[in-house]
């Protein structure tokens, strides 16, 4: 894996961290993962493992875990207007 991939995936436990953060203490009781199908190409062989990362990040095999692989994301930065992302994950955590 390159030195990109690998950022990624820190990237990728990062998000899962943020997310388990904002429930402030609240039990984890799943989670949906969102990511930019451009992390997959990137990844190659290794994509998995970006699933595998996050789940630990959350807790381990234990955790419920769904989502998907989106074709172009939008958002925005604080107040700015949104535009387009690519190569994005965004982990949502429910409590």
């Amino acid at each position: 894996m390159n030195l990109h991939g690998r950022s990624a995936l820190e990237a990728a436990q990062q998000a899962a961290c943020d997310a388990t953060d904002q429930l402030k203490g609240a039990r984890l009781t799943g989670a949906l993962v969102f990511c930019s199908v451009a992390r997959q190409k990137m990844l190659g062989s290794e994509f998995q493992g970006e699933i595998d990362v996050i789940r630990d990040a959350l807790g381990g095999a234990g955790v419920r875990l769904g989502g998907f692989y989106s074709y172009g994301e939008l958002a925005s930065a604080s107040q700015s207007r949104p535009v387009f992302q690519s190569e994005s994950v965004v982990v949502v955590a429910f409590g």
